[in-house]
């Protein structure tokens, strides 16, 4: 089962560095740079995605009449809103490329130093060896939850860079839950460690269910509240995943 558990750990690693490789990322405006605007219409969002195109992002915002459009050309996609019944102009704004760049270094520099804190502390309240594995299963949910964006082609904004700050905290805390029982139960031998470890399996399958019920409520409201949830719903998947079989099979 270690050797099992390695492989498939393994397999999602490198699914997602190859997807990242040859499809990369769809990044949003917000991070490639483009026009966004807001607009206010009583058109349906399947109307205004087929007289403005396919290749703009159009994203409805819950529960009113607005929307959010993003794609490169300003001009060109506000002469093909005059197609539709009704449209009025909130707000237009254009994102330069370096502005995209900025944030994601920014928050690439932010991921990096959480990873940074997180071994510190997690050498800290227990040893190296504990700290070592629990980057390793962040680094590897990061990697998964990335490579989930680029086999699917998802939008890839800024909100989705937060949410995976948002799967370092959640994935870290179900770690540390299980590795507590590791130590609270002095476990050595490799049947120890099982134990304790299954001893947390069902506390850890249900806080998650809950989590992923309640995102998956939040994902299905569309706009923003899809592009917040989405990766936060992804990572918990994931981050369960490896905070039961990393502390199990790579301790």
């Amino acid at each position: 089962m270690k050797i099992l558990i390695r492989l498939i750990s393994a397999l999602l690693i490198t699914i997602s560095l190859i997807a990242l490789y040859i499809y990369g990322l769809n990044f949003g405006a917000d991070l490639k740079g483009g026009a966004m605007l807001e607009i206010t219409s009583l058109d349906s969002i399947e109307k205004i995605r087929s007289i403005i195109g396919y290749d703009v992002s159009v994203q409805a915002i819950y529960n009113t009449n607005n929307f959010i459009i993003t794609g490169n050309n300003l001009n060109n996609i506000k002469e093909q809103l005059q197609g539709l019944t009704s449209v009025i102009i909130q707000s237009e704004n254009f994102i330069s490329p370096k502005h995209g760049l900025d944030i994601l270094i920014n928050n690439f520099i932010g991921v990096l130093l959480s990873l940074i804190a997180m071994w510190c502390y997690m050498s800290i309240r227990f040893c190296v060896k504990y700290s070592n594995i629990t980057v390793l299963a962040l680094i590897h949910d990061c990697i998964c939850t990335l490579g989930f964006y680029a086999l699917t082609g998802l939008e890839f904004t800024e909100y989705e860079l937060t949410g995976l700050i948002i799967i370092i905290g959640y994935s870290i805390n179900a770690t540390i839950i299980i590795l507590d029982k590791i130590r609270d139960s002095n476990a050595q031998t490799e049947e120890e460690i099982s134990i304790a470890v299954w001893a947390m399996f069902k506390r850890a399958m249900l806080t998650s269910g809950v989590v992923v019920l309640a995102l998956s409520i939040l994902s299905s409201a569309g706009g923003v509240f899809f592009h917040c949830s989405m990766p936060a719903l992804i990572g918990t998947i994931i981050g369960t995943y490896s905070s039961i079989s990393f502390t199990r099979y790579f301790i």
